[in-house]
């Protein structure tokens, strides 16, 4: 009898210390997924920011999504606009929050833009909070929405 009760609390113990390394293994792969959505979100904007450094105008549309909201064609002719006005320096960012519903990734971000405006010679810093959203086209994410500050 002894013998019985000792091989069930083993069994017992074997039983909720697997539970527990399942469930870890759960919240590690959460972990995971998560990094893997900052690290894309990260590769995205500064792709898109390091376009707009080097300004083409075919190449920095061809990263905005067709029906990007409200409009392509204004978000790409103000970012020509200010590039003729003013020198980009350079532009820093850090992530704050990036969620992710299936064909789109939302990406919340504070960032810096220093510029030299081409008739002066002062540096201008200019700063914000920015909401982009992505959208996953033919497996390439583009700029699909920019909410509150426009960095552009």
């Amino acid at each position: 009898m002894r013998t019985k009760t000792i091989i069930a609390v083993l069994l017992t113990s074997m039983i909720v210390v697997g539970c527990r390394a399942v469930t870890g293994a759960v919240v590690d792969r959460r972990a995971v997924a998560q990094e893997s959505l900052f690290s894309l979100a990260g590769t995205l904007i500064k792709d898109l920011f390091d376009n707009y450094q080097d300004f083409s105008m075919e190449s920095f549309r061809a990263k905005v999504a067709v029906d990007f909201v409200s409009s392509r064609n204004d978000l790409v002719n103000n970012a020509a606009s200010n590039i003729r006005a003013a020198k980009v320096l350079d532009i820093d960012f850090s992530l704050d929050q990036v969620l992710s519903d299936k064909d789109l990734l939302m990406v919340d971000l504070k960032w810096q833009k220093r510029t030299r405006p081409y008739d002066s010679s002062n540096v201008v810093l200019t700063e914000g909070f920015t909401q982009a959203v992505f959208k996953n086209v033919a497996g390439q994410w583009l700029l699909y929405q920019i909410n509150k500050d426009n960095p552009f």
